[in-house]
């Protein structure tokens, strides 16, 4: 038998807890009470899967590439070797102490509140978290992100092992080959990425150009690149 606790009424409740801070935080200092709701880490997408991980990994592959063209400023470098789960993991380090942080700073605040559990609507503006609480507020704010697509009518990907750029940026092995399907940023910034330390890259594009939705001159330059 599950008992459910008393319903808990909000002005404001936030389901994600990445950019919906934002949204929380202000409405918390303009006197509403707020509860926010985090199935996963803190931070959201761009925190923990997006663009702080990208960027710092690129910038372990640019210094890959400064150290390869060392000659060009008089530096012979003999060999090039790479840890690549060190590198991973200092990334994930430097993610992983930041989301800790933002949940820690919940732990001794009532407003907003945090519910760090998964959710589900259970009725009009009224929410079950987990298995016996229930909360409601006149104001709901849905700021969960996204989530990679993956292509449903690719013959033979149902069951291939393949992954998506959320565990791309946390692989502890480096991969020998990686196909990567799709041209847009997020498939450059990893195949620069594996690419620089090694990796041997394809990309599988529907088009002749990469990042279609940039500038033309700068989506062919990128072609010419890869």
């Amino acid at each position: 038998m599950i008992i459910i606790d008393e319903l808990q009424k909000f002005d404001l409740i936030v389901i994600g807890s990445g950019s919906g801070l934002d949204v929380a935080n202000a409405a918390t200092q303009n006197g509403l009470k707020v509860a926010v709701i985090e199935k996963d880490r803190m931070g959201g997408t761009c925190l923990n899967r997006g663009c702080i991980p990208s960027k710092l990994l690129i910038h372990s592959a640019d210094v890959a590439e400064i150290i390869k063209s060392a000659n060009l400023f008089g530096i012979e470098v003999d060999r090039l070797s790479v840890n690549f789960q060190k590198i991973v993991e200092r990334v994930n380090g430097i993610t992983d102490h930041s989301s800790d942080q933002i949940k820690n700073a919940f732990k001794d605040i009532e407003n907003p509140k945090l519910f760090a559990k998964e959710c589900k609507f259970v009725g009009e503006k009224t929410i079950l978290i987990g298995d016996n609480e229930k909360i409601a507020a006149e104001k709901i704010l849905i700021a969960s992100g996204t989530r990679p697509e993956i292509p449903k009518k690719i013959e033979g990907l149902e069951g291939s092992s393949y992954i998506t750029s959320d565990e791309a940026l946390r692989l502890k092995k480096q991969p020998r080959v990686i196909t990567f399907i799709g041209g847009g940023y997020i498939t450059c910034e990893l195949a620069h990425f594996f690419g620089s330390l090694g990796t041997e890259i394809n990309i599988v594009q529907l088009g002749d150009v990469l990042i279609p939705n940039e500038d033309e001159e700068i989506s062919k330059k990128f072609r010419g690149i890869f």
